[in-house]
């Protein structure tokens, strides 16, 4: 018999576990320690009073992730990962899970559920479809090792450690993922760099680098100052900073500047993800 439980009283350690089996077999093998489940859990907001799990014999075998914010006065959650062990697939638990949990969304006040997930993983676009959740949007992830032929010299990059993340987010054009996002910046604290380019004493452009992961969270360029190697010149500081292959998830498909300048640089693209949106009834 299997049953279900909000994950308040649950250990981290016991989700840790479930979270590993459950993506072992994923087309990217996914895998976690415990610092860097609690950090993601910190840096996303996740809430275990609105993430949920599924037990067979008091084992872990299934759960849905949960971030809680509210943006611009709208009551969002984000479904930070949602994973089933292997052999207890095909049971519509994740489907299950939400038939528990949209109710208590409601009843809590929420007004959508927003996700990504891979797309070419039908079986779980297909999922949650079922429970309601519509495309919003196509985005694209990338990495590799940089190619950086030139650069402005006139750029000069340094680092900033009292961004207002707010603010900077304004002069890129595009909407940044939960991932990817200011609030999500500020909660990794000293994990998240931010560099700032200027030419003279013009900010003409900045990028944010999570060390933990080599992972870039946004890079931007002023609009009336594109086409002078700006972001080439942030791209080739942060490759000579982490001398590792790096990487950023969740470029928007539409946005062609963008996508052009990180594929033009030998960035490849690694997968893409479906965004999606559940919009939750208030009667």
């Amino acid at each position: 018999m299997i049953e279900f439980k909000i994950l308040s009283n649950i250990s981290n350690q016991q989700i840790l576990d479930c979270f590993n089996l459950s993506f072992s077999d994923y087309s990217i093998p996914f895998k976690l320690n415990l610092e860097q489940l609690e950090a993601k859990m910190n840096a996303e907001d996740i809430n275990k009073g609105i993430s949920i799990g599924a037990f067979r014999r008091q084992k872990m075998i299934g759960f849905v992730l949960h971030g809680e914010r509210k943006i611009e006065g709208v009551k969002k959650a984000y479904n930070a990962g949602t994973g089933v062990n292997p052999i207890e697939r095909g049971q519509a638990l994740t489907k299950r899970m939400y038939d528990i949990l949209v109710p208590e969304f409601k009843r809590q006040g929420f007004d959508e559920v927003l996700l990504e997930v891979i797309s070419d993983n039908i079986p779980a676009i297909k999922s949650y479809e079922k429970i309601g959740f519509r495309h919003i949007r196509m985005l694209n992830c990338y990495s590799g090792e940089p190619l950086v032929m030139k650069i402005n010299e006139e750029v000069k990059i340094e680092r900033f450690q009292n961004s207002n993340f707010e603010e900077l987010c304004k002069i890129g054009e595009m909407e940044p993922t939960w991932q990817n996002s200011s609030v999500t910046i500020e909660n990794l604290g000293e994990y998240a760099y931010c560099f700032l380019a200027h030419i003279g004493k013009e900010l003409c452009g900045y990028t944010v680098l999570n060390t933990s992961n080599d992972r870039i969270l946004q890079i931007a360029v002023k609009k009336d100052m594109r086409n002078r190697l700006i972001g080439s010149s942030l791209l080739n500081y942060l490759f000579k900073l982490t001398s590792n292959s790096i990487s950023i998830i969740n470029i928007d498909a539409d946005h062609d500047s963008i996508i052009h300048f990180l594929e033009s640089r030998n960035l490849t693209k690694s997968l893409s993800q479906k965004e999606m949106k559940l919009k939750i009834p208030k009667k």
